[in-house]
């Protein structure tokens, strides 16, 4: 699919365009509706072969992708660089080419910002628990009654709770009454306020979050969680809180990797030892293709068979998606730069939240911002590049089931059907979705009675003993699709950033 999607050389660019024009001209089409996956073709590992740079050098390949993205032989001067808004990715469709490839030069020959070395402890060690912020986002008037059943069930003074709305949809003014935050009641720790509309699929959507998260680093606190309109805690606040503060130092994301090695990560050649049988350890320099290497595992995400490049700059207008502009996704996989997809719905540390509000990652979000399903690949994609990243990753814990067949975005709607699994489950899980208040009604009530009778009874030694570990035993070599194989010379992304003047290891 790649092969016949890239034009690798000037004449086949050239005649790539001549073939557009024939057919009226270069078209940008508006962000689509996932439509099914394309028809089985070459494997993936072949499509990368022939995708290949045949060079070494991290400097010719970004020459070779700067003069592709660009359609130019090399003759001439470059353009002057883009310029980075402080407000977030503003990409016009007309800007494509250039910005994927600064943005790429600047990802592989610089990297991300390190990890600060200094982080807190867990909190049950300095006798206190964790403080809790929630980023919620809303957009449907009608589920507004099981956002205030929620809000009642989760609310605690010390907390504190953004509620972001959609401001093409539903009135900030609406929430505030739904919430009974109109009148006597006020409540300092409680803000509603309107975000700009933003849609499934595309960077304006993380934009609108990270926007909510540096508003409440305003505020103290140690985890974010952010929520949509249609989840529902399955225990109580102490519960959450007290399996929170126990895990001080992960997040909870639900980390999908594109690819996965099935062996153990790679050793340099001075360490190595058989990898089997009929395994051999050999030069990039003896065979290009490496036919006997392990092949990584693919995975069949939708996204990630849409290579397009996608403009968009928040809310001037709606994003658009340019089958001319090729992502390059296997340049940046071959120097070991890891791609991962994960739902959006997560629970942050705070220090992952300031990280990701960091000038360092422009470039990092810009790149990001030009592919499609940015909400769902930017968290997972940036936690698995961070040099030198110290804190844990634990499994998501919402309880989330998805109809056979479905190509829908939102998961199936949870019933009574499910209520067994569910609280069988129940240690192990932290919030579910989707639900209603009118098919689901027998299971909010069966939880809702778990979970106050949790509440009643419960003493702190109860709840630690309730507690259960959602960390990920991750290991990241194996998360690499670049061969497992590496020369001696080579150095895995992310490395430390070497000085402006040196080349990229």
């Amino acid at each position: 699919q790649r092969r016949h999607m890239r034009p690798t050389t000037k004449a086949s660019f050239q005649r790539h365009a001549r073939g557009q024009e024939a057919q009226g001209g270069v078209k940008l089409r508006a962000a689509p509706f996932p439509a099914p996956a394309p028809a089985a073709g070459p494997s993936l590992l072949q499509q990368r072969r022939h995708m290949r740079p045949t060079t070494d050098g991290v400097g010719d390949l970004l020459s070779g992708l700067g003069r592709w993205l660009d359609g130019d032989g090399g003759e001439g001067q470059m353009p002057p660089k883009l310029a980075l808004p402080s407000g977030g990715v503003c990409v016009h469709a007309e800007e494509l080419p250039q910005a994927l490839r600064e943005s790429t030069e600047e990802v592989l020959s610089k990297g991300l910002p390190e990890w600060p070395k200094k982080v807190p402890g867990n909190l049950s060690a300095d006798g206190r628990s964790a403080k809790l912020a929630f980023l919620v986002q809303l957009s449907v008037e009608d589920r507004l009654p099981l956002v205030r059943r929620v809000f009642d069930r989760l609310y605690s003074p010390g907390d504190v709770f953004l509620y972001l709305v959609d401001s093409t949809k539903l009135a900030a003014s609406t929430v505030r009454v739904a919430l009974g935050l109109e009148g006597s009641r006020n409540l300092p720790n409680v803000r509603v306020q309107e975000a700009p509309h933003a849609g499934y699929y595309y960077w304006p959507r993380v934009q609108v979050v990270l926007d909510g998260m540096t508003s409440l680093l305003e505020d103290d606190w140690d985890f974010v969680i952010h929520l949509s309109e249609s989840d529902y805690p399955v225990h109580s606040i102490g519960w959450l809180r007290n399996s929170l503060s126990n895990q001080r130092q992960s997040s909870f994301i639900q980390i999908q990797p594109r690819c996965t090695l099935p062996v153990p990560p790679p050793v340099m050649w001075e360490d190595a030892a058989p990898l089997g049988a009929n395994a051999q350890l050999r030069s990039s320099e003896t065979n290009g293709d490496h036919e006997d290497a392990i092949q990584p595992e693919f995975s069949s995400w939708y996204w990630w068979t849409v290579l397009s490049g996608v403009a968009s700059c928040g809310s001037a207008f709606e994003p658009v998606e340019d089958d001319a502009v090729y992502y390059p996704m296997a340049q940046l996989e071959e120097h070991g730069f890891i791609f991962a997809h994960a739902t959006e719905w997560v629970i942050l540390t705070r220090e992952l939240v300031t990280y990701s509000t960091s000038p360092g990652l422009a470039h990092f979000k810009r790149l990001i911002g030009m592919h499609a399903a940015a909400d769902e690949i930017f968290w997972p994609t940036l936690v698995l590049n961070i040099p030198n990243f110290t804190q844990k990753i634990s499994r998501q814990g919402w309880f989330v089931t998805w109809s056979p067949g479905a190509s829908d975005h939102s998961p199936e709607t949870l019933t009574d059907r499910r209520t067994p699994e569910i609280m069988e489950k129940r240690d192990e899980l932290l919030f579910m979705r989707k639900v209603n208040e009118v098919d689901s009604a027998s299971l909010l009530a069966e939880v809702d009675r778990a979970s106050y009778a949790e509440a009643k009874g419960a003493s702190l030694a109860a709840l630690q003993k309730s507690f259960t570990s959602l960390e990920l035993r991750y290991d990241k070599h194996r998360m690499r699709c670049s061969d497992p194989v590496l020369k001696p010379s080579s150095a895995p992304f992310p490395a430390p950033a070497p000085p402006s003047s040196a080349p990229f290891p």
